[in-house]
């Protein structure tokens, strides 16, 4: 019992329906009466009725309709917000992200775009060394307002390091937008 308590008051009805519904059969299988079928229905060894018997209609309700889930929305019914491939709920928009890196003298380097300016502008960028098990976090730093980032690293030991961009979510125009997150293509430092 204490797992139906879990389940959604729908499917929980359901299986009551069902199970009484099996209880009623079980008696009729066995031919006797059940008490919760009106008289005009039970089956018995009984002659059969009489004609003015056979036509009063039964006084117990017909079963429920069955139970399904509300139709969603279509999507051709009111356009999508979102410019993303996948889509999205009303009043949420999803945009792509790119990080590039490279690596000089004074340290990394590389930029974040976006088809929209505000997921490239102030994002968080993690430069991680590759390595056997979980990969080593080296810096973190911020894009600027020219969506540039630089992280300053001299003597950098010699390995294969990427970037990348933190997923974020803000509210702009009462619109949830989503900057996905996104991973850069190695670059090797010798």
């Amino acid at each position: 019992m204490e797992r139906i308590s879990r389940w959604p008051a729908r499917v929980a009805l359901l299986v009551s329906i069902a199970a009484f519904g099996a209880t009623v059969g079980a008696f009729d299988a066995f031919g006797g009466t059940s008490p919760y079928r009106p008289a005009a229905i039970q089956t018995s060894s009984s002659p059969s009725p009489s004609p003015s018997e056979s036509e009063e209609e039964c006084d117990f309700a017909p079963a429920p309709p069955p139970i399904c889930p509300e139709p969603e929305e279509s999507e051709s019914a009111s356009p999508s917000p979102s410019p993303s491939p996948t889509g999205g709920e009303p009043g949420s928009e999803t945009y792509r992200s790119r990080v590039t890196i490279d690596h000089n003298s004074a340290g990394f380097y590389g930029d974040v775009s976006s088809p929209k300016g505000k997921c490239e502008r102030w994002r968080r960028v993690l430069v991680r060394k590759i390595r056997k098990g979980p990969d080593l976090t080296v810096g973190k730093t911020n894009t600027k307002k020219s969506a540039r980032w630089t992280l300053a690293s001299r003597d950098t030991p010699r390995g294969r390091y990427y970037a990348k961009v933190v997923k974020r979510v803000f509210t702009q125009n009462e619109t949830e937008v989503t900057c996905r997150g996104a991973r850069s293509d190695p670059v090797r430092v010798v």
